[in-house]
């Protein structure tokens, strides 16, 4: 399969996932299914109970916590947990609208767990999505970034293991307005596709056609296609943000055959997972619990700080005003993105990373930038600017050298640190035997910069440019420290 960037692109627009082997990485994405475990055939509510009571029998709830929505799917399984268990849920305080935490509070008091309330914006997408992006191999749902930031807050507490609802739509017909009705080939092929990529994209690229494998007279074949390629883009979704912070998923739903025929006239009547519901009357009582619609992100505000298209040669620029609906717009974003990440070669594999900085007044943007640094490589060898290095550049650091250095040390995931004595990058690149140098993106075009990747091409040495964190700096931390 030819993998031109443009067409993977192009997948990803379409389908809110590059399905299969259509990543322009090829076969060095990561995997991020599901853990292996054989699958429990149910075909009564009493099957479900059972299983779910010997699944969390198992589990230790002192590093155990649940994803807790307003929905039924989280609901039911909250219904079996140990009182005083941690129940985190989304909160996006830039949305108008609904709000997922009363009804998940509603929840929490009626089985006893404590509820934690992460709150989700435009900020954590600037903080979390380059991290996301370079584990996956590819664009982000806008729900990894609340995911994501949800498993980091349950890190907080010592948890090891967050419990979904993942896998229960497809299951036992959540998605009522696809599983509702047949359709015919093109008609689902209309229906479902997220972006038509010649709305956005300046180049033409035909996206796979994935619709075909599933394409049958008279109608298409939508339970295969849903299980195949919607419930493993969704599991991504869900494992990426959690593995990222060393979270395992658990997600009882996923391991689930259903053994009998959904009545899909009552899904279509309105009783989505009447089956899921039904359990949860008969072991809780007439607890109201809403239909469940998508939870509304905040996608119409945060479209006001995605700035300028960078990639001009693939998408028009005026990419954003040619959506006409909101999530359009964050696919845009997400995929142009990702494409910068892509071109800057931070998705790229080193045996040997060289990286340099002052790392005065140590922070967060730091901290970003090496760890992204090293996990493209297998060792990091960080120079840290001398003091008399900073006094020749006309600064004077606030933390000595013996100290910075000893810090940049006790990073884990730094192989070595050393000694910057002057701003020759060639010379030390030779030394260390180096295969890239990484810096941040801040410094991309500038002279400065052209002409060290000129010399440092001459040698065989690939210069990185990754995102730094634009909120932070030593200088701004020092300035603020003085108006103090």
């Amino acid at each position: 399969m030819n993998n031109s960037i443009e067409r993977c692109i192009a997948t990803f627009l379409v389908q809110r996932d590059m399905p299969k082997d259509t990543s322009p990485l090829g076969g060095k994405k990561i995997d991020l299914s599901i853990e292996k475990r054989p699958t429990v055939n149910i075909n009564t509510k009493k099957d479900l109970d059972e299983y779910l009571k010997k699944y969390f029998s198992k589990l230790d709830f002192n590093k155990t916590g649940i994803c807790l929505s307003g929905g039924i799917d989280s609901a039911l399984l909250a219904s079996y947990l140990p009182k005083n268990t941690l129940a985190f849920t989304l909160k996006y305080p830039e949305t108008e609208g609904v709000d997922e935490v009363n009804q998940a509070r509603i929840y929490a008091d009626k089985f006893g767990l404590r509820l934690i309330e992460v709150p989700v914006t435009f900020q954590d997408v600037l903080d979390y999505q380059d991290d996301l992006m370079l584990q996956k191999g590819e664009p982000l749902s806008p729900i990894e970034i609340g995911l994501h930031k949800m498993a980091v807050r349950a890190l907080d507490f010592g948890l090891e293991n967050l419990i979904t609802g993942s896998g229960a739509d497809l299951c036992f017909g959540g998605l009522f307005n696809l599983l509702s009705k047949k359709w015919t080939n093109e008609e689902f092929k209309e229906r479902y596709t997220f972006v038509n990529p010649n709305k956005v994209m300046k180049v033409e690229a035909e996206p796979y056609d994935f619709y075909k494998d599933y394409n049958d007279e008279p109608y298409f074949k939508l339970d295969e296609f849903m299980s195949e390629i919607y419930g493993t883009a969704t599991t991504k979704y869900f494992n990426n943000a959690m593995k990222l912070a060393g979270i395992t998923l658990k997600a009882p739903y996923e391991y689930i055959h259903r053994d009998f025929e959904l009545d899909y006239q009552r899904i279509k009547n309105g009783e989505e997972k009447y089956f899921l519901r039904e359990l949860f009357r008969e072991r809780v009582g007439d607890l109201f619990v809403p239909r469940k619609y998508p939870l509304p992100r905040p996608l119409k505000i945060w479209a006001n700080y995605y700035g300028e298209i960078i990639n001009k040669d693939i998408f028009y620029e005026d990419a954003y005003e040619r959506c006409t609906r909101d999530e359009e717009k964050w696919l845009t974003y997400s995929a142009d993105h990702y494409l910068y990440l892509l071109r800057n070669r931070c998705f790229n594999k080193y045996h040997r990373i060289y990286t340099t900085g002052v790392y005065d007044m140590f922070h967060i943007g730091h901290l970003n930038i090496l760890k992204r640094a090293s996990k493209m490589c297998d060792e990091l060898i960080v120079g840290v600017t001398s003091d008399d290095l900073v006094s020749y550049k006309g600064k004077q650091s606030i933390i000595a050298f013996a100290d910075r250095v000893r810090l940049v040390r006790a990073l884990p995931f730094v192989t070595k640190a050393v000694v910057q004595e002057n701003m020759d990058k060639v010379a030390a690149c030779k030394h260390y035997e180096i295969d890239a140098i990484v810096v941040g993106d801040d410094w991309k075009n500038t002279e400065k910069w052209n002409n060290y990747e000129k010399q440092l091409k001459d040698i065989g040495v690939d210069v990185v440019y990754l995102p730094y964190t634009k909120r932070v700096s030593s200088t701004k931390l020092v300035e603020e420290i003085k108006h103090k």
